[in-house]
């Protein structure tokens, strides 16, 4: 590993320790820090001249850039309905729970 990569993963490692783990938004904010991090280090520990593209390769460039970005939403979003299906079932049961919870208690009251 060389002291650029090491001193950009100590930095990385500090802005994650500052975000409190408390935070709603805590594994977002580690996600985009991650991802600004990998893509600074790709920009800037590459070669230092302008990177020059033919158009066919461009929009090659492109094409895949969009089908990653698409596929890497259509992944979230099942991820979402995933979450909120076991938030539905998990409430549905805490629920069931509480209803089950009263009825004992109403019968051993009422006994």
């Amino acid at each position: 590993m060389t002291t650029v990569n090491k001193n950009s993963e100590v930095s990385l490692r500090s802005a994650i320790s500052m975000i409190p783990k408390s935070d709603a938004d805590y594994d977002s904010k580690v996600n985009q820090l991650v991802a600004h991090s990998g893509a600074r280090e790709e920009r800037d520990g590459g070669d230092t001249q302008d990177i020059r593209l033919d158009d066919a390769a461009r929009d090659r460039l492109i094409f895949y850039g969009r089908q990653d970005g698409a596929h890497a939403l259509l992944n979230t979003l099942t991820l979402l309905k995933r979450v909120n299906r076991i938030n539905t079932m998990l409430r549905t049961l805490f629920g069931l729970v509480i209803v089950l919870i009263a009825a004992v208690v109403y019968l051993a009251v009422k006994r």
